[in-house]
């Protein structure tokens, strides 16, 4: 009876959510098998949940294989489990979507964010234009002939990218290129 009930659960609701979230789960498999942090779990689960975990640093030390678990819809949430037969290893279940996103946000795989502040023409001209030294955002308006909301909005996705930073001097803006 419990088989069958199983079975009706997941045919009628959880395959379809399971389906579409399979390229995620891929994704983020493929991504940790080359990853750099696969010995150092704590900064691993930081990585994968964008948040730290007390327990971390002891997991590797009382295990003897880990397995990694990629799942849809499990939030901020890790769910660890140990076996012990045929060998003692921890199982960390943990949200494919989120990790996805949070691996990219931290710098493995494509940032998105730069990749998309580099196929813009203008945000090119304007990080080539602070390539030869710190600049006025006053400046880049003369330079390049835009509009003052125009250029603020071209410096709020490169700053947001990361590929420019700005401090400020007086009322003015000083661009600094990374």
């Amino acid at each position: 009876m419990v088989a069958e009930t199983l079975r009706t659960f997941w045919k009628d609701h959880f395959h379809a959510v399971y389906a579409s979230h399979s390229d995620a789960m891929r994704r983020v498999e493929e991504v940790l098998r080359h990853d750099p942090d696969l010995d150092h779990l704590p900064a691993l689960i930081q990585r994968l949940l964008g948040r730290q975990l007390q327990d971390a640093p002891n997991w590797a030390d009382r295990h003897d294989r880990i397995l990694l678990v990629p799942l849809p819809f499990m939030g901020p949430y890790l769910v660890s489990m140990t076996i012990e037969e045929p060998e003692v290893m921890l199982i960390l279940a943990f949200d494919a979507e989120r990790a996805l996103s949070q691996l990219t946000a931290v710098g493995r795989g494509p940032d998105i964010l730069k990749l998309k502040a580099l196929a813009d023409e203008t945000q090119l001209k304007i990080l080539y234009f602070v390539s030869t030294g710190e600049r006025f955002g006053g400046d880049i308006v003369t330079h390049l002939g835009l509009s003052q909301p125009g250029v603020s909005r071209h410096l709020r996705l490169l700053t947001a990218s990361g590929l420019l930073r700005v401090r400020q001097e007086g009322t003015s803006e000083v661009l600094l290129d990374l």
